[in-house]
């Protein structure tokens, strides 16, 4: 399956095996190039036994491949720019824009056909966990286009992962605010981190609980517990 910004990672079928499970990944904020931090946001750096080092996808390599495991592993891409130029008209300049890009990408998972049939847990780095919240609110939405496929997507979700997800926005994304002298600025989706328990992020926070609060998932956060070297702040 390769689909536009859906990305298989790993797929049983592909050695003869059934799939019982999809895992899909979301990345978080971009500084620039954003179309391959699919792949990149969950490379790992490991040391060979001879010394060397080398990157390692983990998602394939430790959730995939090995032990023969039987869960399909994509991995998805979205615009995802921090800092985009003033003079740019670009999608990402929207508003609204975090809302169109989960509903955007609730839309491609739905025609890749994951959480039609089989279980699927959902992993988010960053803001892809606001992101990922924001798609369960999408698919809960009553009377859209979705039918009976969203109900099946929310039910068949039996796990999120949140890692470095600002739940409550993040103090290093109010630093768009030095942008002014430049021909740069924040794009909507680093301001909508930089709102600290504002509003925004606080009715997100309800409207996700109310979309997972007649399932069973269990949601796992992970988070930093060292200050940046630079800012001295917990990003």
């Amino acid at each position: 399956m390769q689909q536009s910004g859906i990305h298989t990672l790993y797929d049983p079928k592909d050695f003869g095996r059934n799939t019982i499970l999809d895992v899909v990944f979301i990345h978080g904020l971009q500084i620039s190039d954003y179309e391959d931090a699919y792949k990149t946001t969950w490379e790992s750096i490991i040391k060979e036994e001879n010394g060397t080092k080398s990157k390692v996808l983990w998602p394939r390599e430790w959730l995939g491949k090995e032990d023969e495991k039987e869960a399909r592993i994509v991995s998805v891409s979205y615009n995802s720019l921090a800092i985009i130029s003033k003079l740019d008209p670009c999608m990402c300049k929207n508003p609204h824009g975090f809302e169109l890009i989960a509903n955007k990408l609730l839309r491609r998972l739905m025609k890749a056909r994951i959480g039609h049939v089989r279980p699927v847990i959902l992993v988010g780095h960053s803001l892809g966990g606001l992101i990922i919240k924001q798609i369960c609110i999408e698919a809960n939405k009553p009377n859209s286009h979705f039918g009976k496929n969203e109900n099946a997507f929310l039910s068949n979700i039996k796990g999120v992962f949140f890692y470095a997800t600002p739940h409550l926005g993040a103090k290093l994304a109010k630093l768009h605010k030095m942008f002014w002298l430049l021909p740069y600025e924040a794009s909507p989706l680093m301001k909508y981190l930089g709102k600290s328990s504002g509003p925004e992020l606080m009715k997100l926070e309800d409207d996700f609980y109310k979309a997972c609060s007649s399932s069973k998932w269990k949601t796992v956060t992970l988070v930093e517990g060292r200050k940046t070297p630079i800012f001295k702040i917990m990003v």
